[in-house]
């Protein structure tokens, strides 16, 4: 009978499998080290002793294609250049998490080598030490055509009302239109987000390039209130010759920049240039690396927009279970709010009632903590009731509106009537305000 292949997955749980068995015998830390095709080896804190030489052999016959040569499978600090780098690097997570109650060593850590996606699973970047940064909000769907970007101008439009200064910055940049709902023809700027970037790395960024990139919107008109607006590109040059290159990494002083942190400082430029007082970003949809870092590393409430659909629910589950390792699970979940796009019309109470109910167990099995998990002394499991208004499962409603898929609120501002937005809105709106401490109460 011909022996079934090692698969991918099948490779990685041998793995674990077997470290949770002989870790103990290898000595000190172990870091699991997974490449770019999925490989993986061994670096073992520790010296090279005899006993290793069995061990090696046994584990690379478990892990077939998936493992390295049995010469090669484990390695030592002798082996690398700085071996504490890769233990201390921002990827490397324990292999056996405690908050998920795991029983595995915790000596045990795991790096992936991944060309996209690791954003997913890195922590927040540092809060900026020269003071408080004006609340930011993501607002991000795993699919397109749900309204998250119709919902984005809204929310402006009414903060700007209640005369709050607020700052849009188109991050879709592969899908770009938030600068067209936002600004006429005539308003839009030479460049945007991705000249930034472009310049960033090769020309440099000065006062004149921002001045050239940050606009107005005339969507409002209010004495305190008003919305800058950030578009992906402008009306100059070539865009996609120019997206092509913001995703290399800088280079300064030896070290390399990325490209979250190149965005979180252009925001925090952008956001102090127009006195912002609140951030909206407009994510790119799905699992790529520019959502990645918008949902998990700029310090933002992340709007997670879906519809009642088996397609919401598997999509999100599969970023879940990933996110039960998260090493800054704590702060992750406190920031997630999941938004019920495109409520129906008609059955709206029965509508919710299923929306709430799927939410719910997907928290259920994945972010959320059993109750008797953690000890009295360690504070409450982050869990809630199914019922619980406040909870990061219980969705912000939207309202389906016919009349919201013409929204263009600059080129044909009377197409759809103030009351039709509010019905729709104004929920949204508000609960989304709190979040943030802001009223969207419109002020004279």
């Amino acid at each position: 009978m011909k022996e079934h292949p090692i698969r991918f997955d099948d490779a990685f749980e041998r793995s674990r499998e077997w470290l949770r068995n002989n870790a103990s015998a290898l000595g000190g830390r172990v870091l699991l080290l997974r490449d770019l095709v999925g490989r993986m080896a061994l670096l073992i804190d520790g010296p090279r002793v005899e006993s290793h030489q069995a061990l090696s052999e046994n584990l690379a016959g478990r892990l077939g294609a998936y493992g390295a040569d049995e010469s090669a499978i484990f390695l030592y600090p002798q082996d690398f250049f700085d071996h504490e780098a890769l233990f201390k690097s921002p990827d490397t997570r324990r292999l056996f998490p405690a908050q998920l109650g795991d029983d595995g060593p915790q000596n045990v850590w795991l790096l992936e080598r991944e060309l996209t996606g690791l954003d997913w699973m890195r922590a927040p970047l540092p809060k900026p030490k020269d003071g408080p940064e004006p609340p930011r909000v993501t607002f991000f769907g795993l699919k397109g055509g749900v309204g998250r970007t119709t919902a984005l101008v809204l929310f402006a439009r009414a903060l700007a009302k209640a005369g709050v200064r607020v700052l849009v910055v188109d991050l879709d940049l592969e899908s770009p239109g938030l600068g067209s709902l936002l600004l006429p023809d005539n308003r839009r700027p030479k460049y945007g987000i991705v000249d930034y970037l472009v310049e960033q790395s090769g020309g440099g960024v000065d006062e004149q390039l921002v001045d050239d990139i940050i606009v107005r919107s005339p969507l409002v008109e209010h004495p305190t209130g008003e919305i800058h607006v950030i578009p992906a590109g402008g009306t100059r040059g070539d865009y996609l010759a120019k997206l092509g290159r913001v995703y290399q990494p800088v280079v300064t002083n030896g070290s390399a920049i990325e490209l979250a942190e190149r965005i979180d400082a252009m925001i925090a430029h952008f956001a102090s240039k127009s006195n912002a007082q609140v951030v909206l970003l407009d994510s790119r949809a799905g699992l790529h690396d520019l959502a990645a870092f918008t949902v998990t590393r700029l310090r933002a409430h992340a709007l997670l927009f879906g519809v009642g659909t088996s397609q919401t629910w598997n999509g999100y589950e599969l970023l879940f279970k990933d996110w039960m390792r998260h090493p800054s699970l704590d702060e992750l979940r406190d920031r997630l709010h999941m938004v019920a796009a495109l409520i129906p019309e008609t059955g709206r109470k029965e509508y919710t009632g299923r929306f709430v109910g799927k939410s719910y167990d997907l928290f259920a099995d994945t972010l959320y903590e059993e109750v008797n998990q953690k000890e009295p002394s360690e504070g409450d499991a982050f869990n809630f009731d199914v019922s619980d208004e406040t909870a990061p499962h219980y969705p912000i409603p939207i309202y389906w509106n016919r009349a919201l898929q013409e929204f263009d609120p600059i080129q044909d501002p009377n197409r759809i009537a103030e009351d039709q937005l509010r019905i729709a809105t104004n929920e949204f709106c508000s609960v989304v305000g709190k979040l943030i401490g802001m009223s969207t109460e419109p002020s004279s």
